[in-house]
């Protein structure tokens, strides 16, 4: 992993690299179409600086084509011992959710040709931590708990408000990002310990 981003004050938070480094675990498979879609992963490769609060990298790239490699520093707020350099991780899946969501809200007025002026998206994710130094006496097991997200979407457009309707429904269902906090997905966590 690069570390060059973090030995520099007032580093680029994000920057494109040249490619994901080599990863030992996770299979980087060839994106492709079956089963009624187009099959891709995000591959992520990072990083935690010990001794230096929750300073951590991160590269990530999705294995399509056109789609570069971006290292990202991520860090925590004060309260827990961070530095608040960097976005926190949740600060992260906010925006990667928001993201996403506008990405396909582009795509469909691109291919339908809607009369849309203006996007703009809020949004909240409610979280309930029962972790070290978020709260005074933390009972076992240590439990996070997202407790639900509110998104509210700005459309300034003179489309009628069916067309609006349906482009929201059509792109909420469309989108990876909010459907991965909508429904349960398999996750599957491996521990490789003390690696030669």
């Amino acid at each position: 992993m690069p570390n060059s981003s973090q030995d520099k004050p007032g580093a680029a938070i994000v920057r494109k690299v040249k490619a994901l480094p080599g990863l030992s675990k996770i299979q980087v498979g060839i994106p492709d179409r079956k089963e009624g879609g187009f099959h891709f992963q995000v591959n992520l490769s990072a990083e935690a600086t010990l001794g230096e609060g929750f300073l951590k990298t991160a590269t990530v790239q999705a294995n399509v084509p056109g789609c570069g490699a971006f290292e990202l520093l991520c860090d925590e707020g004060t309260i827990i011992g961070g530095k608040d350099s960097a976005p926190a991780p949740l600060d992260y899946l906010s925006a990667g959710i928001a993201f996403c969501f506008l990405s396909h809200l582009s795509i469909y007025i691109d291919q339908t040709k809607l009369n849309i002026e203006s996007v703009q998206v809020e949004q909240q994710m409610r979280f309930k931590a029962g972790v070290y130094k978020m709260q005074e006496v933390v009972e076992a097991p240590h439990r996070g708990i997202c407790e639900g997200i509110d998104t509210v979407v700005f459309i300034k457009s003179d489309e009628p408000r069916e067309v609006v309707e349906k482009m929201m429904s059509v792109c909420q269902a469309a989108c990876m990002g909010l459907q991965t906090a909508m429904n349960a997905v398999p996750v599957k966590m491996t521990l490789v310990y003390n690696k030669p």
